[in-house]
């Protein structure tokens, strides 16, 4: 499934249901702000809030686009937390105190999250390649 969430909320529900019950957590992007998306008072939207942790909020507007934002990409997007299972410590602490993930896959690819700096990501990247750790072709998921 792709685009805006709360197109397909009902079968998104659904799915992030049987995530929760599995012990994992949602994160939810939409275009839409929180204020709007509760007026909406539609059931699956609610339904698909009710099992969101963490929503983003707001559209992606590019004339305020910042690489240095945490999860947004533009800086009218919101972070708000929807349940009590994690806070701004939890997900906007900083690279070192968080440290990095990655995740290198049976078929060979690699996925690495929490570096936040492009600049650095790449630098670390070619530090796998000269170390021939890696050989970096399609295969990286940053």
């Amino acid at each position: 499934m792709g685009g805006e969430p709360f197109d397909q909320s009902g079968a998104l529900a659904e799915l992030g249901a049987s995530v929760q019950n599995a012990g994992l957590s949602i994160v939810t992007y939409t275009g839409h702000t929180l204020e709007h998306l509760r007026q909406n008072a539609d059931p699956a939207c609610l339904a698909l809030l009710a099992v969101t942790d963490i929503l983003i909020d707001g559209p992606y507007v590019h004339p305020l686009k910042s690489d240095a934002l945490w999860w947004r990409g533009s800086s009218n997007q919101r972070i708000i937390f929807l349940t009590t299972r994690y806070n701004e410590k939890d997900v906007l602490s900083t690279p070192e105190e968080k440290g990095v993930n990655i995740l290198i896959r049976p078929n060979g690819i690699v996925k690495i999250s929490g570096m936040q700096n492009k600049e650095q990501l790449q630098n670390f990247i070619q530090t796998l390649e000269d170390g021939d750790v890696i050989h970096h072709e399609s295969n990286i998921l940053e």
